[in-house]
This record gives C-alpha cells, sequence and structure tokens, in this order.
C-alpha cells in the first residue's frame, strides 16, 4: 500500500475484494502515505473508515479492502490456478475433483477452468455440478461461516 500505483491499488480492489468504492480508497490511501508511510494495519483501516463509514453495518468497512490485499499478496489466485491443473494431471480417468469456494474470484476461477476444460477440441474433464451447491437452513444454523461455501465437481474423462 505504500509503493502500489493509486490505479494498480483500485483495480485489486474492485477485482479481489469487490469493493464498491475501491477508486475512492485507493485514492484516500495514496494522499495519506503522501504525508507519511502507512505503518499499521489501524491506519488503514482508519482511512477506509473515513471513505466508506461504517453507519451500523455488522462487518468492518476495510474487510474487503484487506481481503483484496491478502489474496495479492499471498498471490492466492495464482495458487488455485496452479492446483486445478495439478489435481486434474493426478486424476484418473473417472476421477473426480470437488472444490468449495468462499469467494466471488475463486468460484469464477473454478467455472472458468472447467468450462475451458469442458469445451476445448479434446475436452479432459466432464462437468458433475457445475451450478453450485449452497449450505442449506440446518448446515447454517450449525455453521454461519459456510454461508458464502459453494461447492462444484468436475469428472476427468
Amino acid at each position: 500500500v505504500n509503493t502500489m500505483a493509486e490505479e494498480a491499488m483500485a483495480k485489486l480492489i474492485w477485482e479481489m475484494g469487490g469493493e464498491q468504492k475501491s477508486r475512492r480508497i485507493a485514492r484516500a490511501i495514496v494522499r495519506e502515505r503522501g504525508v507519511r508511510p502507512l505503518g499499521t494495519t489501524a491506519q488503514l483501516a482508519e482511512i477506509v473508515e473515513q471513505v466508506v463509514p461504517r453507519r451500523g453495518a455488522r462487518r468492518h468497512p476495510a474487510t474487503r479492502t484487506f481481503q483484496a490485499l491478502r489474496m495479492a499478496v499471498n498471490d492466492e489466485v495464482g495458487t488455485l490456478r496452479r492446483g486445478l491443473a495439478v489435481a486434474v494431471g493426478l486424476l484418473r480417468p473417472g476421477g473426480r475433483l470437488v472444490t468449495i469456494t468462499f469467494h466471488g474470484v475463486e468460484a469464477r476461477i473454478i467455472k472458468g477452468f472447467g468450462d475451458a476444460a469442458v469445451k476445448s477440441e479434446v475436452p479432459t474433464l466432464r462437468w458433475v455440478r457445475r451450478k453450485s451447491l449452497k449450505p442449506d437452513a440446518e448446515e447454517l444454523e450449525a455453521n454461519m461461516r459456510s454461508r458464502s461455501a459453494q461447492l462444484r465437481v468436475l469428472e476427468k474423462i
């Protein structure tokens, strides 16, 4: 956050965090770091909260920004893509690749990966379950953190 260009940061926060006010947040971060470099997560959270006031929301307004930064720093998208390719390579014909995603970016990667394999000139996979299976009311009651989980299944041909 102390060196990234404003446009790149806004794009990252938008694409990885799904934050609608990503441009305003990036602009505020760049403005603040011009005064003094950011040194703590509390500083970053405060900047975001000034741009996106809490207004009684249960989730902190900086959650999506922190998510986007975490995903970029850990190369989570690249790791997922590489992991999918390796997993399919380990499957025997009839073997199934079952994925559970917790974020829209992850879900889009799984769908894109599966669709590309299914629609290629020589298909290597077929969808067993492209439409995601989501937790039912009973699961949500037992495990509220499962609320964003989406399960999909591909089978090696």
